[in-house]
């Protein structure tokens, strides 16, 4: 029995063996990581506050434009009473 054994460790079987086993585990682990780090199909879901941040924006925007026009047009009657008199 220990000749067979010596003969396993000596011709390099245990260290096969534990490569063979190593490999396995880390391709197994690489397969899995690909698996859930694959591309998938975004839905509403997931770019919903990209229009949520859009829709505030434009909101924004209106807002500041209209205040823009009401004292424009608020100044524009006071140059035009002021040369008038």
């Amino acid at each position: 029995m220990n000749k067979f054994l010596r003969k396993i460790v000596e011709g390099g079987f245990i260290e096969k063996w534990k490569f063979d086993v190593i490999d396995a585990m880390v391709t197994k682990k690489q397969q899995e990581a690909a698996a859930r780090d694959s591309p998938r199909i975004l839905d509403i879901t997931d770019v919903q506050i990209a229009f949520y941040i859009l829709i505030i924006g434009n909101c924004l925007g209106f807002i500041s434009f209209v205040i823009e026009r009401y004292l424009f047009a608020r100044s524009c009657k006071k140059l035009q009473r002021h040369f008038m008199l």
